[in-house]
């Protein structure tokens, strides 16, 4: 991205008069749309680095000047998760969440956080409603599926593996299809089913 001094002047604004810097923000916006991107931006690079620090400064940054910007905030849910700090991390994701409810990797990343806690009624329901989207993945519905495992959800399990082999066969490969038979198989095994 080029650079725009008066993009400077408002990143030095944000710290101590964040109104008015997010208001220059927006008329800077009409002129340079694409700056709307900058801190999702810079956050993912610098996270990917291992530079959570430089990260985390744009993030913080972004959320005063772009404070409606989901992906700025599941980034940071990611960042705080590496750390680890879960609290930071689960804040996050659940303003990630509450800005764009349909947004599966920020419903899955939380779930995990809930499973790491054995809080596995959370860890279940933000899975699951990453699961029932429209445009959920295979990695989605096996991230479903490994928390009904780890949280011993056994009747759950079946009810999910049958129901996704008969009706989203057509979302799986054919070694994902396998290894639910046989996750289904073993797990009927265990429980004396």
């Amino acid at each position: 991205m080029k650079k725009i001094p008066e993009l400077e002047k408002v990143e030095k604004m944000a710290q101590n008069n964040p109104n008015e810097a997010r208001n220059e923000f927006e008329k800077l916006t009409k002129t340079y749309p694409d700056v709307i991107q900058k801190y999702s931006l810079l956050t993912a690079f610098y996270g990917t680095k291992n530079m959570p620090d430089s990260a985390i400064y744009w993030a913080k940054l972004g959320v005063i000047l772009t404070p409606d910007d989901p992906l700025l905030n599941y980034n940071l849910g990611v960042i705080w998760a590496r750390l680890p700090n879960i609290d930071s991390s689960m804040y996050y994701f659940r303003k990630c969440i509450q800005l764009k409810p349909d947004y599966p990797p920020a419903l899955t990343n939380l779930g995990f956080l809930f499973m790491q806690r054995n809080q596995c009624d959370s860890a279940e329901y933000y899975t699951k409603l990453a699961y029932e989207l429209p445009n959920a993945t295979e990695q989605i519905i096996m991230n479903y599926i490994a928390v009904l495992q780890n949280c011993k959800k056994y009747d759950k399990l079946i009810q999910t593996i049958d129901y996704v082999l008969q009706n989203r066969r057509d979302k799986l490969s054919l070694n994902l299809i396998n290894t639910l038979k046989l996750l289904k198989k073993q797990t009927l095994n265990q429980t004396g089913s």
